[in-house]
């Protein structure tokens, strides 16, 4: 968050109170933004999990399968080679 606030030119404080102006807050944007991309990057199937949960940020894999979450896959139309992938991971 600090360094958008420095790229906006404003405080963290300015700009935690700008979002929550807006009825938002940094961590629900970041959410958002990571969700769009996770659903485009699963679309594809030449990406592992791995490395999809690498670009978006995650520690590991487990994290980003426990946030984004199978259900939410399918939902938004995963490429059946990775959510198969994502399958495995909670068979394990």
């Amino acid at each position: 968050m600090e360094q958008v606030a420095e790229r906006l030119h404003m405080s963290d404080r300015t700009l935690k109170r700008q979002l929550a102006a807006e009825g938002t807050t940094f961590s629900a944007i970041l959410e958002e933004v990571r969700h769009r991309q996770a659903v485009g990057l699963l679309s594809r199937t030449d990406l592992s999990l791995e490395r999809i949960s690498e670009r978006l940020g995650y520690s590991d894999v487990a994290n980003f399968i426990v946030l984004f979450g199978v259900g939410r896959a399918k939902h938004q139309g995963v490429g059946d080679a990775n959510l198969a992938s994502v399958n495995l991971y909670f068979v394990v």
